[in-house]
């Protein structure tokens, strides 16, 4: 009986999804037509043609690309971008039969090079203007044709991406090609990947569509776009890349045969959903997320000048900030809680270890062991701006036990280094996670991405698909003004609080040892100054013949 309900739901859906799609379409208006030519074309390959124009609110027109040059084993993708909203194209008029048409921002078809014009169609389903680039790119001398062996996707033949992604991970997977069309020998066939960041907090069309020129041929590939590796552990058609919220980013992929090379459609993802986004595309928009960001701020601004100063406040911030970061990753891999539900609760324990740390120092008061803690976290905080720059995407980081070796290696250097210097040790540990601390709203504020040097480890903690994702990050003016600034402040608090240490003890007195020193000296000072053993033994002495003749 519930199969059959099942059963029955799908058929309503499907049946509903079609009565849609029919009344929209049936409303639909045939727009002007569009022409490419190629006359300028000098049969080299390679090359682009492109028009902009505006699609109209449920509208059908015809693209006709003409002048086609006749070259042997050529053939040409005809591509449609479009900035926010979907549009489908199609190879015929029809409404949207099966296999014949592909929907997206970043679509193309397939087309043999046997004919001097051909066409195709658009259709805008969308009840605003739909700004469009259209483009055509001719391939000759028996180049791969991509996605010439399809499986999966909606066309006999893709040439073009499909992008899904998560709060974490962009997805990128492609159809793989033939040769000639005919063959469908993965073995002879290479496939690369790359990737473009967009200028940061620009969303603009005009940059959109930029970015997506300098990685439509094969040529602009390889000099606009970045590598990446290719996965260990993951389909070879497949990319996975680290997200950064707010910030457009175009991806591309080329397949090689005989050193003959082409291109899919290029893609692009702004890692929200940019039909509902706000200004700056914000990921962290809830009151309780901002006002801890604001928190931050002043809690970094106080480590990085006044940290060791005050060092029991110092202590109970460094003990907070890793019971908060450990309790994090262990909450986020036992618990599906939200982001807000998880960061609650890491704080709660964060703040019980900062008062179990402090009381460690309150009764021990070794300042070998009081500083251990803050190396480690130097430690960390070195060896995550590692692996931010580049360290984590060779291909060997893909393995975990390879991955996490090294990083705890490098922390446990960092901190050996260091205990050697206690005093120096902890102020340059107020000072770097102080400077951090104060970066991090400032880098949420201006679109920079200096915070996922944090949030990749992170997400590589608790996140099992993120071992084979491409962190690649961009490094962009924002970033390099950052840089310089955590810089500045890590070192001008150094000096700053190394200053105010002149003449003074390298480290306070622990309260429990100090609270022992002054129970002491109250004791010492109720005592007689002659001790009362030693009085009796004087008076005992007197009483004694011997003594009695001292005496006289």
């Amino acid at each position: 009986m519930r199969e059959r309900n099942v059963l029955l739901s799908v058929i309503y859906l499907t049946l509903l999804f079609m009565v849609t799609w029919n009344v929209i379409f049936c409303q639909m208006q045939n727009g002007p037509p569009i022409t490419i030519s190629l006359k300028t074309s000098n049969s080299s390959g390679d090359e682009i043609f492109e028009t902009m124009t505006t699609i109209s609110p449920n509208t059908i027109q015809s693209i006709h690309v003409t002048d086609i040059p006749k070259t042997p084993n050529s053939f040409l993708i005809c591509e449609a971008h479009t900035f926010r909203y979907n549009v489908s194209i199609s190879y015929t008029d029809v409404v949207l039969q099966p296999h014949m048409y592909v929907n997206g921002t970043n679509v193309g078809l397939y087309f043999l090079n046997n004919k001097l014009a051909i066409s195709f169609w658009i259709f805008n389903s969308n009840p605003v203007n739909v700004t469009t680039m259209l483009s055509v790119v001719l391939y000759t001398n028996n180049v791969p044709v991509p996605g010439g062996c399809n499986l999966e996707f909606n066309t006999e033949i893709a040439p073009y991406l499909k992008l899904t992604s998560t709060d974490s991970v962009i997805t990128v997977d492609g159809e793989a090609a033939s040769i000639s069309n005919t063959t469908c020998d993965k073995q002879k066939i290479q496939y690369d990947m790359y990737h473009l960041f967009l200028p940061e907090q620009d969303f603009t069309p005009e940059t959109y569509f930029n970015g997506i020129r300098q990685l439509m041929t094969v040529s602009n590939i390889l000099e606009n776009g970045h590598k990446v590796p290719a996965p260990l552990n993951s389909p070879y058609l497949r990319r996975k890349y680290s997200t950064y919220h707010g910030l457009g980013e175009v991806f591309a992929m080329i397949a090689t045969y005989n050193n003959q090379s082409s291109a899919y459609v290029p893609i692009v993802s702004y890692s929200c959903d940019i039909l509902q986004w706000s200004n700056y595309c914000e990921d962290i928009t809830s009151p309780f997320l901002q006002s801890l960001i604001g928190v931050v701020f002043f809690l970094g601004l106080f480590g990085c000048y006044f940290g060791h100063k005050f060092f029991k406040t110092g202590v109970f911030l460094l003990g907070l900030f890793t019971g908060s970061l450990v309790s994090y990753i262990l909450i986020s891999i036992a618990e599906d809680e939200s982001l807000e539900s998880n960061i609650l609760s890491s704080l709660l324990i964060g703040i019980a270890s900062g008062l179990v740390w402090l009381s460690v120092w309150s009764y021990f008061g070794i300042p070998i062991v009081a500083v251990t803690l803050p190396n480690l976290v130097v430690g960390f905080v070195i060896a995550s701006v590692f692996y931010h720059v580049g360290l984590a995407d060779f291909q060997i980081m893909q393995l975990d036990v390879n991955y996490w070796m090294l990083f705890v290696s490098i922390i446990l250097s960092a901190a050996m280094s260091l205990s050697i210097i206690t005093q120096h040790a902890n102020i340059l540990a107020c000072s770097v996670l102080g400077g951090y601390c104060v970066i991090i709203p400032l880098d949420r504020y201006i679109g920079a991405n200096l915070k996922y040097i944090l949030i990749n480890v992170l997400r590589r903690a608790t996140e099992p698909e993120f071992q084979n994702v491409i962190i690649d990050p961009p490094f962009q003016n924002r970033d390099l003004a950052l840089y310089i600034l955590w810089a500045a402040l890590a070192i001008s608090g150094y000096g700053y609080q190394y200053y105010q240490q002149r003449g003074r003890p390298p480290f306070p007195p622990p309260p429990y040892m100090q609270r022992r020193l002054e129970t002491h000296l109250q004791r010492s000072e109720r005592e007689p100054l002659v001790a009362s053993r030693a009085v009796k033994q004087y008076q005992a002495i007197l009483t004694t013949p011997s003594g009695s003749q001292l005496a006289l």
